[in-house]
């Protein structure tokens, strides 16, 4: 898990409600998940919405042929609710526990159909949140990132809760406000969480439709033939229209020409392929996706802008140390420049501009040393609390990531 990403960092020392939701199935009984081997772990937490069609094997196919080294895994029951997985998970020896303990690069987490959708005084919803708040601890405690899998309204509304979502594009939006509620209780600047946008998916078709005054839900539409005969779960259109979602939000990467079910012809599943695509990349700006987030790259400890002292004739040591936060060894590069006339000297055979390749061995602090000789005054130069500026480079050789660390000597 997160092979690729690869954090330096230097630090310098200077020396010296009130319904219910309907019943769906029944839970199945637990899962079980074989030890980790790829370097992009998903684990699914869900329902009989993940369950159908086997979402998670879908999902693993579009990501292996896009070229991740995927492995998607669930567990689900029969409409399960967050805080019934939150039970689950806080049971020892329970197979949630355990998969929540192993490292997963995304943890994926679907509420049952209804519950998000309903008002924030409820009961149900409540409990959800709270339980996306735990779940998502989990998650960061194992160095991974939640989304929320945001699902779609049931095809004719939900007629077990008129009251409140009578139609498709009043379920939609209020299960779009659940889920972005929940999000807004989870993430945070420095540890973000994400929405996979599904149930705006299966609005893009049914706003196309709407738009030229024919119902999206009468006979077989390309919106309507998301939903198996019970208007509410994924047909295997729907559950691919989920995957290419899921492909787009996790990789950046456009789902259109990458694999799709047998079952499904070419043509639809280019269309499907396409809706996701202007899901995620053209009809969300608002969300904040995995992809627009810098992976930790090569990071200087202090921010550029120090500035010591020192006197003419001079010599001055620094000590600045550089760690690898991937999970795999690396090598990286470093050199120092500066003004001339300035003397820079360490121990490396190689002159400090050229720069010295380092073992760089995950999570162990490499400390490198050198000293600077400031040269001594002549003619009046250089001028008393003058100002001359070093730069130090680092340069990971695995991957060509760098930064810089700049910094300033006072003269005098």
């Amino acid at each position: 898990m997160n092979e690729r990403r690869l954090a330096m960092i230097l630090i310098f020392l200077l020396i010296a409600s009130n319904h219910s939701p309907s019943t769906l199935d029944s839970p199945t009984g637990d899962a079980s998940s074989p030890p980790k081997t790829s370097a992009l772990d998903v684990l699914m937490l869900g329902n009989s919405y993940t369950s159908q069609n086997d979402l998670a094997s879908k999902l693993d196919s579009i990501l292996t042929d896009g070229g991740e080294n995927a492995e998607v895994s669930a567990l689900t029951g029969g409409g399960l609710k967050l805080y019934e997985h939150e039970g689950r998970a806080r049971e020892s020896g329970n197979q949630w526990n355990f998969s929540l303990n192993e490292p997963n690069d995304f943890v994926i987490l679907q509420d049952q159909s209804q519950v998000p959708s309903f008002p924030t005084n409820s009961e149900y919803w409540q409990d959800s949140r709270d339980a996306a708040i735990y779940l998502n601890q989990r998650a960061l405690s194992s160095d991974g990132n939640t989304i929320l899998f945001m699902t779609w309204g049931y095809k004719d509304g939900d007629s077990n809760n008129q009251w409140r979502n009578p139609d498709y594009p009043t379920m939609q939006l209020h299960l779009q406000q659940g889920y972005e509620m929940y999000l807004e209780n989870i993430t945070t600047q420095s540890e973000p969480a994400f929405i996979a946008p599904v149930g705006l998916a299966y609005k893009h078709l049914y706003d196309a439709i709407a738009n030229t005054g024919a119902d999206p839900s009468a006979g077989p539409t390309p919106f309507s033939t998301l939903y198996s005969s019970d208007g509410s779960h994924p047909s295997i259109d729907g559950t691919y229209l989920s995957a290419c979602v899921f492909h787009a939000v996790i990789t950046g990467e456009s789902p259109v020409g990458r694999t799709y079910p047998g079952q499904i012809s070419p043509p639809r599943a280019l269309e499907l392929q396409e809706t996701a695509a202007a899901t995620v990349f053209n009809e969300t700006a608002d969300y904040l996706y995995p992809f627009e987030i810098e992976p930790p790259g090569i990071e200087f400890g202090p921010d550029s802008g120090s500035v010591f002292d020192i006197d003419p004739g001079k010599t001055i040591g620094l000590n600045f140390n550089f760690t690898n936060h991937a999970e795999v060894d690396d090598t990286a590069l470093v050199d120092i420049s500066g003004p001339e006339g300035w003397s820079i000297e360490w121990s490396n055979s190689e002159p400090p501009e050229v720069g010295h390749t380092y073992d760089a061995p995950s999570d162990t602090a490499q400390w490198v040393g050198f000293s600077i000789t400031a040269p001594g005054v002549s003619e009046g130069y250089p001028l008393a609390e003058s100002l001359h500026g070093f730069s130090m480079r680092l340069i990971t050789v695995s991957d060509g990531m760098r930064d810089w660390y700049n910094f300033s000597l006072e003269y005098g």
